[in-house]
């Protein structure tokens, strides 16, 4: 009897549990079939869209559910919307608005953009003629459209001619921009942008565009002969074999519509310094003994006349002594333009002089900065073959061709008279005043990056 009421108890728990999976079930396929039925419905407005999540399948109801209202003649597109799916939903305000065609003005009601617009008020237009708004612009209430004689615009640009309609009392820069033409920082137009168009004109666009490279070039070594007294006289000995070094050089290159045309160095930095080669030169030790002998006599004179009474000697060896060198120091003074030892290769013309600081006693303006040595290479901005002498700058602040005379600020240099024929990598930083060039790459370690005037004559 117990038996029987424990398994009656237990087809009863089985039956809760069977309802309950079942139940679970039914509401688990409910919310998934509702889940699968939601779409997004994109509602456009003129330029505005709001996207909405939704299982309204009805394009008016979807409206009302964003509370969006429809005037008596406005109008809504559904060629994009799908019931099921969902989709775009496009709707067009009537909107007053005012076409001012060249002489003539139109009051009316309008919906869709703006070509739309002249459409249903029967304006048309020709090629030349000039619309101010975008013909695919959405027209908005108290929206004005001006119809104006234009005038053909011919654009050359990477070789391809394209006429546009542009407005008559227009520059290029205006006319190139309503035409939608964009210009870059760089680019050059011909011709300029602040011409006023006339009817069939031309404008030529030249692209420019700058990229920068980064190139490994061999550092050369330099040569150093050593005389030497240990080997035969006329014999060579090489002591240190020399070998190249490496140098990394990054260049700006310019192109024009796309050609390269030129580059200038940005930075140049040394990866392995380079050895020199060293020679040993055999000398003749007999000069050296000539030398020594002829200094000998000159004491062994010079001894046995300091030795002599007689009261005119010693007189007489002084005074001349003493007038050579007040002599030659005069006569430093007087040129010393010509005997001031500099590093260019260049002398200063006889038309500029020096005073005893070793500047120039006329100068036309004088600039103090930073200055950075270099060397290599084998031509310069402007055609002519790298020297002491020649020097880089931004030909800007700088035009190439300008002379100058260049002193260190320490008072270490005095570089001398100098011309601008090179473009420094700095103009793109604006940190340093200018290059100096330097035949080797040991003077530079030793000039490296200091202080300089310069003195423009």
């Amino acid at each position: 009897m117990f038996e029987m009421k424990q398994e009656k108890k237990t087809h009863f728990q089985l039956k809760i549990v069977l309802a309950l999976v079942i139940a679970f079930s039914i509401v688990f396929a409910v919310v998934a079939t509702a889940a699968e039925s939601k779409h997004t419905v994109d509602i456009r407005e003129g330029d505005n869209v709001i996207s909405v999540e939704t299982d309204l399948t009805d394009a008016y109801e979807i409206l009302g559910s964003q509370q969006i209202i429809l005037g008596e003649n406005d109008e809504l597109d559904l060629s994009g919307f799908e019931p099921a799916s969902g989709g775009e939903i496009v709707i067009s305000r009537e909107c007053s608005i005012t076409i001012v065609d060249h002489d003539q003005v139109i009051e009316s009601v309008a919906t869709g953009s703006v070509y739309e617009a002249l459409e249903q008020n029967g304006v048309t237009y020709s090629r030349s003629d000039v619309v101010d708004q975008y013909i695919s612009k959405s027209v908005s209430d108290g929206m004005v459209i001006k119809i104006a004689n234009g005038v053909d615009l011919r654009v050359v640009e990477n070789g391809v001619t394209k006429i546009y309609g542009v407005p008559s009392l227009s520059t290029v820069n205006q006319a190139l921009k309503y035409a939608g033409i964009e210009l870059g920082a760089d680019d050059v137009v011909t011709p300029d942008i602040k011409t006023p168009v006339k009817r069939n004109m031309t404008v030529k666009i030249t692209r420019i565009d700058y990229r920068q490279t980064t190139e490994t070039l061999p550092l050369e070594y330099t040569p150093v002969r050593k005389n030497v007294t240990t080997i035969p006289v006329g014999e060579t000995k090489v002591e240190t074999n020399g070998k190249d070094g490496v140098r990394e050089v990054t260049y700006i290159n310019k192109y024009m519509d796309g050609i390269f045309v030129g580059k200038s160095v940005k930075a140049e930095k040394v990866v392995e310094p380079a050895v020199n080669e060293v020679i040993l030169v055999g000398v003749k030790q007999e000069a050296t003994t000539s030398a020594a002998k002829a200094v000998q006599a000159t004491t062994k004179a010079t001894t046995k006349a300091s030795t002599t009474k007689a009261a005119t000697t010693k007189p007489a060896t002084t005074k001349p002594a003493t007038t050579k060198a007040s002599t030659t120091k005069a006569a430093v003074a007087a040129n010393a333009g010509s005997s001031v030892r500099t590093i260019s290769n260049f002398t200063l013309p006889s038309k500029y002089t020096l005073n005893s600081s070793k500047v120039p006693t006329s100068y036309s303006k004088k600039l103090t900065g930073s200055a950075t040595a270099y060397y290599g290479g084998t031509s310069t901005s402007t055609g002519k073959k790298p020297q002491p002498g020649y020097i880089a700058v931004d030909p800007r602040i700088i035009p190439y061709g300008t002379e100058m005379w260049i002193v260190s600020n320490d008072g270490k240099y005095v570089y001398g008279y100098a011309i601008a024929a090179d473009t420094g990598g700095f103009i793109y930083s604006g940190t340093t005043l200018c290059d100096l060039y330097f035949n080797t790459y040991n003077e530079c370690i030793n000039f490296g990056r200091r202080d300089v005037t310069i003195y423009i004559l």
